[in-house]
């Protein structure tokens, strides 16, 4: 029961919008973390430790990326046949994404005719034939990128916690993180994002309610320039959750509207593990630098 609401405690991220689909994830991932957090595990290569992702962006651009194998980075994608996984992590090809119908989708989806014929209809409820923004809710990858909002029909009181009769609300499903882990024992997750936004966008995302303000810097790193907006480390959250606003490097994808971010939480709670802390800022200074962005030769 206490690893369980260890856990449960952990799900608090900071300045995510997603709720912590994780947990389960967690479970899992415990001999994963509990080896990263053994003294000089996170001085080993990347390649060691982290999975490779490549990919086609907009037909414009290669992307390729590295992230910790213990975790999983939600795009549609298989490994590489003939590169050996274990130790050296697998080396992945992700489907194409690109942008169609003022949507943004990853090749290898669904079509809206497969949709619309492998539905599932209940022979006592029947359903309405569904619409395509129903299919580019539930298939494209704008949740990923872009603003995506519903309407939940169940409303709660937030203090007696009762259901509010005949109330809905418009609430914000998109914008979801694309890649996530956390370590509850050292205070310390990484994030990365991929959105249709600018950096600015991030920023004003990042500084709402910060006290005090985040200090934004540039950096290169290789050939890439990337913006860095740093905050404070602030102390362990009141609610248990883990981490907390601390590094937030974020970068352009040349033209086409989109910026990465990545983003390593921590607080000062993680000072009370200075050998691990300088581990984990080493290994995530190596995930900015497996970042490249190639334009697709003609």
């Amino acid at each position: 029961m206490e690893k369980i609401n260890r856990l449960i405690l952990a799900c608090t991220l900071p300045l995510t919008l997603s709720a912590c689909g994780f947990i389960g994830q967690q479970l899992a991932d415990k001999a994963g973390e509990e080896r990263l957090l053994k003294p000089g595990a996170l001085d080993l290569p990347l390649t060691g430790i982290n999975d490779t992702y490549q990919y086609n962006f907009m037909n414009t651009y290669r992307i390729t990326h590295q992230w910790p194998s213990i975790s999983n980075c939600s795009y549609i994608k298989n490994p590489v046949p003939g590169v050996e996984g274990g130790s050296t992590g697998e080396f992945y090809s992700v489907f194409d994404i690109y942008e169609l119908d003022g949507h943004t989708w990853q090749a290898g989806s669904m079509s809206f005719e497969e949709y619309k014929r492998n539905r599932y209809v209940h022979p006592s409820y029947p359903k309405p034939e569904p619409t395509f923004d129903d299919y580019a809710y539930y298939r494209s990858f704008d949740r990923y990128v872009r603003s995506v909002k519903r309407i939940n029909p169940v409303v709660y009181d937030k203090i007696t916690r009762r259901r509010i009769e005949g109330a809905s609300e418009v609430i914000e499903v998109g914008l979801q993180v694309l890649c996530h882990q956390s370590w509850y024992k050292s205070q310390h997750s990484i994030v990365m994002y991929l959105r249709k936004w600018s950096v600015d966008q991030y920023i004003n995302w990042l500084q709402t309610n910060a006290q005090p303000l985040g200090q934004v810097s540039r950096q290169r790193r290789g050939t890439l320039d990337w913006t860095v907006l740093e905050f404070q480390l602030e102390p362990q959250p009141n609610n248990g959750g883990s981490s907390g606003p601390y590094q937030y490097w974020m970068l352009p994808v040349g033209e086409t509207g989109y910026t990465f971010m990545l983003g390593l939480g921590a607080n000062q709670e993680s000072l009370k593990h200075p050998e691990t802390h300088a581990r984990m800022q080493t290994a995530f200074l190596r995930l900015i630098d497996s970042m490249k962005i190639e334009p697709i030769a003609r």
